[in-house]
């Protein structure tokens, strides 16, 4: 639900003064902001929409009394920075508790509960009794003291039948504040204006948006506040922020005087629009896994040709090498699904991947393997196929313009020890001539180099945005949003989130699942649980949001235990098929789409309120493929099919055709009219991995060694690519014109077809003998209607101007492959690929 636009009707007396913020005077009387008028309609703190979902606010609490239910383990209170950190005996706050009612069916407890505090509920309905008898003093107090409160931990009101997890605590006090009429508005002020001023003349001396989001936190409605937001949208827009400036200025609760009427606000807006390139595909999308910080993004890629611009063998350990062959061909035969967990990551000169203790960085350009971390010997990558097929926690990474970033040495213990699991996450250096060297290594028993995140065990891999690092971790018994220095490693500021139920090593199918947050451009922070919830954090003021809570249900494989029973199960373990496998949140405007591996549905939200806006059946469903304004489309294990994101209806649907599996039985590129049936296949087709959304064409990598176009507008396939080797793909990600990908076969990179064509016809241009341009020439031709006998030109001719091994395996390669296709060519070929052979 959009938050509505009402402005107040002042009247400004003169142009002069216009200005950026630092015009304004930060004295400590507070007296040089315009008098506050009443609000009219500026929504507080992103919650106006979510206030509006509980109509019986004012009424009693009818939650059980948690008072003699023993508090759980609850991490430290949130940490600004650490300087703040204090030996002060703190006031005796009770800790959120568990919710006694958070259960799914049949009484099965869920992995995280959400936090509960019956004493401050009830001490909230006594201040909303003292605001309708007008006693605004003493409620004002109480809640500004709520507000500075360090102690305090944040929980959600507004448990209802729908499941839904209502609001947080935090965001109701902001909310009955600025509900207050002017007289309690009045008395608000009074006792907090200048305490206020002097926290934002603090945080003007220290620098940076830290104090100022602190100022705006915890006194809101104040004038100190307002400046504090105001100064902090300025700040935001001058550092590439624009969406999250706006949103500063539409939780301002009243204008200053330089901005005071209409026109100057609507022109102060309007400069805060983000330029149009924010909005373009030439940003690199293969920077973060699924796009950017709202997890989507279209890329203007073209055909691709699949002979590779250079391959590395993802291992040469012979165990390993053999596991990763057998599970693929079970996933070929249409046995079980084996889509791989890992995608490669790429920025600057280099392309990452993930090894089995680290990662490993290659060139862009040739393929040449530039540094490895912790370890360059090549068996690094013995056992990885554990990370490639189950459990993408501990093999998916992150990457920023200067760091990488990866979980390691994970610990797991099946007890009732809180802090007996952990891992590590390690940062290193790609850049500025540091390649490879460690930066900061936190986690692990004893915390490293940041002692206040011991003992966590970290969900997924972290979200780099804008210099920090937000992941999420069950850390002394809660799961809890981080957010880390980039730089240092050292905790920025946290939030517990929720109170863990079940511990990650007893509960494998959320370790499967992974959980890393994703971030609106209004700065919402939406944190998967894979628990039976998703928890929306304010990134103004570092509150909880919402909460939206869903049965923690999937229908198992097998039947029901009792015959005739069709209940939805709990079940701790599936296989690919059988589930979501990837819990990663997409943002889309104002709607948030949801695939907890633990439902049975896709969910779709409004990001505001976290009200549900509908959901759909999971299907064959595997994971979200792709998310424009016109659809989303959802891969399934044999079918792609495209929603509405507005309504959820479906689109169209893309059931696999039965397609060929003989080698040789299509040409290297066959164009498919729509509706056009084909031959009949000797084995089904399977997606081999995630592919890439396009501005008109989805290119989707399949288990028959080709890559197929599909038209986004029709669902139907325009285009077969098949690969001249007949290689499996895997994940694929598009950066600057070329196709990476990752699978179980290793790290491949492919051109496009038309910019390698062009890029050939310019070296050898300037240049006959170009053994690298013929040689490309020649793969080029192997994947087009020229064929193979335009290719074995090219090999030849770059074999005679260079004949080296790698010039005479191209060519003999190419008159195997003839002779394969078309065996009446024996006698043509045979004494040309004798002279090859022999030594």
């Amino acid at each position: 639900m959009p938050r509505p636009w009402r402005f107040p009707l002042l009247v400004l007396a003169t142009l002069a003064g216009w200005g950026p913020p630092q015009l304004l005077s930060a004295g400590p009387s507070g007296h040089h902001l315009a008098s506050p008028a009443p609000v009219v309609g500026l929504a507080p703190w992103s919650v106006a929409a979510v206030g509006m979902q509980d109509p019986d606010a004012s009424a009693p609490s009818r939650e059980p009394d948690p008072e003699k239910t023993p508090p759980p383990k609850t991490p430290p209170a949130e940490t600004e920075s650490a300087a703040n950190e204090t030996t002060e005996p703190k006031p005796d706050i009770p800790p959120p508790v568990k919710d006694p009612a958070d259960a799914d069916s049949e009484g099965a407890p869920r992995a995280v509960a959400l936090p509960e505090n019956g004493d401050l509920r009830r001490k909230l309905d006594r201040i909303r009794a003292e605001i309708a008898d007008e006693k605004f003093a003493d409620a004002t107090r109480e809640l500004g003291s709520l507000l500075q409160d360090p102690t305090l931990q944040d929980f959600f009101l507004n448990r209802d039948e729908q499941r839904r997890g209502g609001r947080g605590f935090l965001a109701e006090v902001r909310r009955l504040l600025h509900d207050l009429p002017p007289a309690g508005q009045t008395a608000y002020r009074t006792q907090f204006e200048t305490l206020a001023r002097g926290r934002l003349n603090q945080a003007l001396a220290a620098g940076g948006e830290a104090g100022l989001r602190e100022v705006a936190a915890r006194f809101p409605e104040t004038k100190a506040g307002n400046d504090a937001l105001l100064r902090l949208a300025y700040y935001l827009r001058d550092h590439g922020r624009p969406a999250a400036a706006r949103d500063c200025l539409r939780k301002m609760s009243f204008r200053p005087d330089s901005v005071a009427d209409d026109d100057r606000w609507n022109r102060l807006l309007q400069s805060f629009a983000p330029p149009p390139a924010a909005n373009s595909t030439s940003l690199q999308p293969a920077l973060l896994f699924r796009g950017h910080a709202a997890r989507h993004l279209q890329v203007p890629a073209q055909p691709p040709c699949l002979a590779a611009r250079w391959s590395r063998p993802l291992t040469s350990d012979t165990t390993t090498l053999a596991a990763l062959d057998a599970t693929s061909q079970t996933h070929r035969q249409g046995q079980s699904v084996f889509l791989p967990l890992l995608s490669p990551l790429s920025t600057g000169p280099l392309i990452f991947t993930r090894t089995r203790h680290g990662v490993a960085a290659f060139d862009f350009d040739t393929g040449q393997r530039r540094w490895s971390c912790p370890s360059p010997d090549d068996t690094e990558h013995a056992g990885i196929e554990h990370l490639l097929w189950t459990e993408p926690v501990g093999g998916s990474f992150a990457l920023d313009d200067e760091c990488v970033y990866f979980l390691d040495n994970p610990r797991l213990v099946n007890d009732d020890d809180a802090g007996s699991s952990f891992n590590e996450l390690a940062c290193h250096e790609h850049a500025h001539g540091r390649e490879g060297n460690l930066r900061w290594r936190v986690g692990g028993h004893s915390g490293g180099d940041e002692r206040r995140v011991a003992g966590a065990y970290f969900l997924g891999p972290p979200l780099a945005w804008q210099g920090s690092l937000y992941l999420l971790a069950e850390l002394k018994g809660s799961l809890t949003l981080l957010v880390l220095d980039r730089g240092t490693g050292r905790l920025a500021w946290s939030r517990e989130l929720a109170v863990i139920e079940q511990g990650i090593a007893s509960d494998p199918l959320r370790r499967a699942a992974g959980a890393t947050p994703s971030i609106s451009a209004n700065e919402i922070i939406l944190c998967p649980t894979s628990g039976g919830a998703l928890i929306a954090v304010d990134l103004t003021t570092h509150s909880l949001l919402w909460a939206y809570r869903y049965p923690r249900e999937v229908r198992p494989s097998t039947p029901a235990a009792e015959p005739g029973v069709d209940e939805p199960q709990v079940v701790e373990h599936l296989g690919q098929s059988q589930r979501w496998l990837d819990s990663t949140v997409a943002i889309l405007d104002q709607r948030v789409f949801v695939t907890p591996p633990e439902s049975s549905l896709l969910h779709c939200l409004d990001l505001e309120s976290g009200l549900p806006l509908w959901t759909a059946p999971r299907g064959q469903g595997l994971l979200v493929a792709g998310l424009t304004a016109e659809r989303l489309l959802i891969l399934g294990r044999q079918d792609l099919r495209a929603l509405q994101p507005a309504t959820g209806e479906p689109l169209w649907t893309f059931d696999f055709p039965a397609m060929p599996a003989a080698a040789g039985a299509l040409p290297p590129v066959t164009v498919v009219p729509p509706g056009t049936a084909l031959p009949p296949a000797t084995q089904p087709v399977f997606p081999a991995g995630r592919g890439v959304l396009a501005e008109t064409r989805y290119f989707l990598p399949v288990t028959s060694a080709a890559l197929w176009e599909i038209d986004l507008t029709t669902g139907a396939l325009v285009t077969e690519h098949k690969s001249p080797r007949e290689t499996l793909l895997g994940n694929l990600v598009w950066r600057d014109g070329r196709f990476i990908s990752f699978g179980p076969h290793g790290l491949e990179v492919f051109d496009e077809r038309d910019a390698l064509a062009q890029e050939i016809a310019t070296r050898l241009q300037r240049d006959p003998r170009d053994v690298e341009a013929l040689l490309r020439q020649g793969d080029l031709a192997l994947t087009t209607s020229a064929g193979v006998t335009a290719a074995l030109d090219s090999f030849r001719t770059a074999h005679e101007v260079s004949p080296t091994p790698r010039t005479r395996a191209r060519l003999t390669s190419a008159l195997l492959t003839t002779l394969r296709q078309h065996p009446e060519h024996t006698p043509r070929y045979s004494a040309e690929l004798d002279a090859l052979l022999v030594p």
